[in-house]
């Protein structure tokens, strides 16, 4: 039994009346144990008739006259059935004591197990969050790593086409004109792939600001904040329609008036976000700028707390077609 204590068995309460009918069997060994502990209790009263009942010769009726060894008896019963009793009360009271010790062991146990739980699920979800964290830095790092080779295989080969134009210049010394066109030529190749170089450069400058925009910005530092409280919650945004249209889940914690929402793998669109509350209450959501791979991540204050929250759908613009929706009401009843 949890979270409660043992109960202890007491024999009830039983009268004269009560005890009489029982006699002839309890000497004859054949009640139960209730109904044994019963008579015990109340022949250690010293009820001097039942006590001549029980220890007399058996026979039917009552004697006329009790025997002459019945005042030498009956003492001795009463005395065996005092200490009887003392031994039933000692024998309950370590009963009791080891009841009490077991609850408080399983209830020991108990609270040590639902604090193991919970924390395995929060590093569950900080774990999982952390790998698609580092899985999308991986595969950006790979992009730009690419495109950083492209870049300089292409200005490889541009400074190798000039240098081929140039020394052709040198041996064409007769054609002057044509030794012209070939360095205006040059020169225009050079000019666009310096142009292109600095394209990239750009572009591997913007995406390592947008990195570290991601690394510090405010959605990371409140998927942080929200992921590091205990008993935060992650549910499964599901789709709503047939076809690939993405997945994401939700971070949510009752207490807290703001949720994380986080969704990837979504057809290039315009998305926005809508909430429900209890009682039916709409509440319009941010919209979503995805990213590259189709991905978006944002904070969302809500002004109450979240264990108001019923529903989080995910909408494609135009027609407000949902596409991904999360139950909480479900979670909620639990």
């Amino acid at each position: 039994m949890r979270g409660g204590s043992p109960t202890r068995y007491a024999p009830p309460s039983v009268n004269h009346e009560d005890v009489n009918p029982l006699l002839p069997r309890y000497a004859a060994g054949d009640l139960d144990e209730a109904e044994a502990l019963a008579v015990r209790a109340h022949l250690a009263t010293g009820c001097a008739q039942c006590l001549a009942t029980v220890f007399r010769p058996h026979h039917n009726g009552p004697s006329p006259e009790p025997a002459a060894g019945a005042a030498i008896v009956a003492p001795l019963v009463v005395g065996a059935l005092r200490r009887s009793r003392r031994l039933v009360i000692i024998l309950g009271l370590i009963a009791l004591l080891l009841a009490a010790a077991t609850v408080w062991m399983i209830g020991l146990l108990a609270t040590r197990e639902t604090t193991l739980r919970e924390e395995a699920e929060l590093a569950a979800a900080r774990l999982a969050e952390l790998d698609r964290a580092r899985a999308e830095l991986e595969r950006t790092r790979g992009e730009l790593e690419a495109r950083a080779a492209a870049a300089a295989m292409a200005r490889a080969a541009a400074e190798d086409e000039a240098r081929r134009q140039t020394e052709a210049a040198q041996r064409q010394t007769e054609a002057a004109q044509a030794s012209a066109d070939a360095n205006a030529e040059l020169a225009r190749r050079l000019e666009s792939a310096e142009a292109r170089v600095a394209q990239l450069s750009r572009g591997v400058r913007s995406r390592e600001a947008e990195i570290g925009r991601l690394l510090a910005g405010a959605e990371v530092r409140a998927l942080g904040d929200l992921a590091a409280t205990p008993g935060v919650q992650v549910l499964r945004l599901v789709p709503s329609i047939a076809g690939d249209v993405g997945r994401g889940h939700v971070l949510w914690h009752p207490a807290r008036e703001r949720i994380m929402l986080y969704v990837f793998d979504l057809p290039a669109a315009r998305y926005r976000v809508r909430l429900w509350l209890d009682g039916q209450v709409l509440m319009p959501g941010p919209d979503l700028r995805l990213g590259t791979h189709g991905e978006a991540a944002t904070a969302i204050e809500l002004g109450v707390r979240a264990a108001r929250l019923r529903a989080v759908e995910v909408l494609r613009e135009p027609g407000d077609d949902r596409v991904l929706y999360a139950d909480l009401s479900a979670t909620m009843s639990r």
